[in-house]
């Protein structure tokens, strides 16, 4: 009994000890060593009954076997589609590029829990495939109670995406601040974290109280909800890094001062991840850090805003923000709340053939690929813009420097 028990000291000793071990010098990710490796189209379906890619939701998913992506159409009608992915090259031009085929056809989500949705979700903000089911993340575009506590649905065979019995709503303890992506968390985190998957999102829609005020981390076990016999509940999450509207990322939301680059109230977060250079890296977009904002104001080009923009219309780009993993994990400074931790790296971000603003985003481990969907690319007409897919491949570990 006395050498089990030294046993495992040793063991503890030495995986505390691994996880203590700081990164090496220089080992971050370079934007510059980021590879594209092409893109392609969406389908132009105008007459679709259910959906279409006009005014897309932004959220997607791409399959296990990394041949298909489930992704939503039209914001109006968060109908969920698969397509096949076709074969990309290098190129940028959009008409260099091959369009995706339906694989299944759109299906709307929400009707199919009509009964069940008393809190009127009716946006979705994240997916992924985990085991063969589709997690489904979601959220109400304006929840003015700030009091909404359904957070995610699961397709329980993807596969048939119409006639999929759909488990929930269920539960997380971080509800709106754990409702947008779905990424896995690296083996080598794993134990630190006591967790295989993290969720995070950020204030993205409406009514900023409710939301996490800079990109938020929260592990994700969704292990106990698999069981397809269980329909509602509570999936379990743990804080790592969070924000809010009493301690968000900055202060100065409108950036009345000129002095914030880092988070703004139009800011948005649309995927974050771990990537093999041990860091927690964030994308999606932000506005106002040059010129500044304000609340339905007329901007310098003449539009009356509906709400919080930036004085410039040009005054808008793409974004990331990255956190050194040992710092997010590491608990023993006096720096502890989730708030107080401030990415190491932010910015512009700037990427091969990315021109619009990014809508979605998801992270493919197992190919280490970045899919960016890039808003208003592909004119069909003056009326119908769609949005296209890009691939990036991260660089690995050894030349990420």
């Amino acid at each position: 009994m006395n050498f089990k028990r030294r046993t495992l000291n040793v063991v503890f000793i030495v995986i505390t000890l691994l996880f203590s071990i700081p990164k090496a010098l220089g080992q971050e990710l370079i934007w510059e060593n980021v590879k594209y490796l092409g893109g392609f189209t969406l389908p132009h379906v105008p007459n679709d009954p259910i959906s279409n890619f006009s005014y897309a939701a932004g959220a997607f998913a791409i399959s296990e076997d990394g041949n298909s992506v489930f992704i939503v159409g039209h914001t109006r009608d968060q109908a969920i589609a698969e397509l096949n992915i076709p074969e990309f090259t290098g190129r940028g031009n959009i008409k260099d590029m091959k369009r995706a085929s339906f694989k299944q056809g759109f299906s709307k989500l929400f009707t199919k829990v009509r009964d069940r949705n008393s809190q009127k979700i009716n946006r979705i903000t994240g997916m992924k495939v985990i085991e063969g089911q589709l997690f489904v993340n979601a959220m109400t575009y304006y929840d003015g109670g700030s009091d909404n506590t359904h957070t995610t649905l699961i397709l329980r065979t993807p596969d048939d995406l119409e006639a999929s019995k759909v488990a929930g709503f269920f539960e997380t303890r971080g509800a709106a601040h754990t409702t947008g992506w779905i990424s896995p968390v690296p083996k080598q985190y794993q134990m630190a974290l006591k967790s295989e998957y993290l969720v995070g999102n950020a204030s993205n829609f409406p009514i900023t109280s409710r939301s996490s005020v800079g990109p938020s981390l929260f592990t994700f076990n969704p292990f106990g909800v698999l069981d397809k016999s269980i329909n509602s509940g509570m999936i379990i999450t743990e804080t790592v890094l969070d924000f809010s509207l009493k301690h968000p990322m900055h202060a100065d939301l409108y950036n009345e001062k000129k002095s914030n680059d880092i988070w703004t109230i139009t800011s948005k977060a649309f995927v974050g991840f771990i990537s093999q250079t041990e860091e927690y890296i964030v994308v999606g977009s932000s506005a106002g850090h040059k010129r500044g904002l304000g609340y339905k104001i007329k901007q310098l080009n003449g539009r009356l805003c509906g709400g919080p923009c930036p004085l410039d219309p040009k005054d808008e780009y793409n974004y990331f923000w990255i956190w050194e993993m040992d710092r997010l994990i590491k608990r023993d400074d006096a720096m502890t709340s989730s708030h107080n931790i401030q990415p190491s790296r932010y910015g512009n971000l700037t990427l091969p053939h990315l021109n619009g603003l990014v809508i979605g985003g998801y992270f493919d481990s197992a190919s280490n690929r970045l899919y960016l969907l890039e808003s208003n690319a592909d004119r069909k007409s003056k009326y119908v813009i769609l949005p296209v897919m890009r691939i990036y491949q991260l660089p690995p570990l050894q030349s990420a420097k």
